[in-house]
């Protein structure tokens, strides 16, 4: 078929049969290109998550979360029926009047244990007068760690709540909080399929609020900073160890890369692109050790260390020596900017938390090596007897304060004393019978750590039970 010279030109140049412009082009009445995923106009004026077209076939990155948040909506309304039917309406203005109650006698409790659950967060004012879905997961805190208080430790109203607060465009982060104290609670009580969910929840709604691109001095720049930070901690800490990819990449996509920066450096000076990939790359350009800081570098490298370690033990490809030598400069890094560990009542256990991440991020990263290596082996070794002495500085009524996390190191620091145990068991080395009774006495510590947990948090009992299975003896 022949065209004409007007036909030709329609079908080589760029112009756009009508109604196949995108939706912001059209509303501004400009020309578009039609361009996918996002035009040109559109990435002129930083509109690319708006730009959309309505030929059923391009979604928006507005799009895409506004589905994900609906059906994460759907989900939570499955659950929360799951857990209880609605309460009639003559009883509506009963439990209201409860529930108010139960909020009073909670929030001394929650407030707390603030430090446990919303490590990075602990200050938010709103804890005092919160919206009902936040309300609703603190009234859940409170009965959960004292029996003095009324109420039911039930995730049931939480779930309800936050089904509520999605459908009502409630305060959003009082959204985020509450959804990451709910997951934590499931996590902290081995109900891991349920944590995962609301993990994810809560990274859905950092995105799609796009808080991991804050930037400000201000007081709600601040305050959306330290939002970030908490949901990317849950992310990097519980992710790995779930099997869940995490949410948060470390990119330098302009969508997708971590631009906050750490808590103590918005006035700072630092080097462009992601927060995360530089902390990686070039550790002493980020010189922040205050404890907020110490808490999300330690969470960065627990995770890229435990990555590293299951790609490593997969693959039939020589490691990834590079990043092998980077997190070691990591930790070297992180090492030397720690407060020591103390048994002082009022030390702040976040303090705890972060030596404890340092030395289990150690134990993963040799992991890989540790059978070939004795080097390597001693110095895995040595990072589960500095985990040791951290647990010796605890004090028996701070265990109710802890982070349910610090099981999970734990049970990493005993792998490696089982491991040592067997080796000496095996080999043909001098005083064979008191070095094992060495190491029985270092399991010892881990195990009764804890039981002292699981108290508080039954994943902590799960652990112990996987222990004593590696160990060959029976469950007590």
């Amino acid at each position: 078929m022949e065209f004409n010279a007007e036909q030709q030109d329609i079908l080589t140049n760029n112009t756009l049969f009508r109604g196949t412009a995108c939706l912001v082009c059209r509303r501004r009445k400009i020309k578009c290109d039609g361009r996918r995923p996002f035009c040109e106009q559109c990435r002129k004026v930083r509109l690319e998550d708006e730009c959309q077209y309505d030929d059923g076939q391009h979604k928006s990155r507005h799009q895409l979360l506004t589905e994900q948040i609906e059906a994460l909506q759907n989900r939570i309304q499955e659950l929360e029926e799951a857990y209880n039917p609605e309460p009639e309406d003559d009883d509506e203005d009963h439990n209201q009047e409860d529930m108010a109650a139960q909020f009073i006698a909670s929030l001394p409790e929650f407030l707390n244990h603030r430090f446990q659950l919303c490590p990075l967060i602990s200050f938010y004012p709103g804890f005092k007068t919160p919206s009902k879905s936040l309300r609703n997961a603190i009234c859940m805190i409170g009965p959960f760690f004292s029996s003095s208080i009324p109420g039911s430790s039930d995730p049931g109203a939480t779930i309800r709540g936050l089904t509520n607060a999605l459908a009502t465009g409630e305060n959003t982060t009082d959204i985020i909080i509450a959804t990451c104290i709910l997951a934590v609670y499931l996590f902290g009580n081995g109900r891991l399929v349920e944590g995962k969910y609301h993990a994810n929840a809560a990274v859905t709604l950092a995105l799609s609020g796009r808080l991991h691109q804050t930037v400000g001095q201000h007081a709600d720049g601040i305050l959306k900073s330290a939002l970030f930070w908490q949901v990317y901690y849950l992310d990097k800490c519980w992710g790995p160890l779930i099997g869940r990819v995490t949410g948060f990449k470390a990119s330098q996509d302009t969508q997708t890369a971590i631009l906050t920066p750490f808590p103590g450096e918005e006035r700072q000076q630092r080097p462009p692109g992601s927060t995360i990939i530089g902390f990686l790359e070039t550790p002493t350009l980020f010189p922040s050790n205050n404890i907020e800081s110490l808490v999300i570098k330690a969470a960065t490298t627990f995770e890229q260390c435990i990555n590293f370690s299951t790609i490593t033990m997969k693959s039939q490809d020589a490691p990834d020596w590079t990043k092998y030598f980077k997190l070691q400069k990591v930790i070297e890094h992180i090492n030397g900017s720690l407060p020591p560990v103390t048994a002082q009542s009022d030390i702040d256990l976040r303090i705890i938390v972060v030596h404890t991440l340092i030395h289990s991020s150690t134990i993963h990263l040799y992991l890989p090596f540790v059978s070939k290596d004795v080097n390597l082996q001693l110095l895995s070794l040595d990072a589960a007897r500095a985990m040791l002495t951290v647990i010796q500085a605890i004090r028996p009524s701070r265990y109710q304060y802890l982070d349910p996390i610090l099981a999970f190191c734990w049970k990493s620091a005993a792998d490696v004393f089982i491991r040592e145990k067997i080796s000496v068991e095996l080999g043909d080395i001098p005083d064979e019978a008191s070095v094992v009774r060495g190491l029985q006495n270092e399991l010892h510590v881990i195990i009764t750590a804890l039981r002292k947990l699981a108290r508080i948090f039954s994943i902590a009992e799960n652990l112990v039970r996987q222990v004593e299975e590696d160990l060959g003896v029976s469950p007590s």
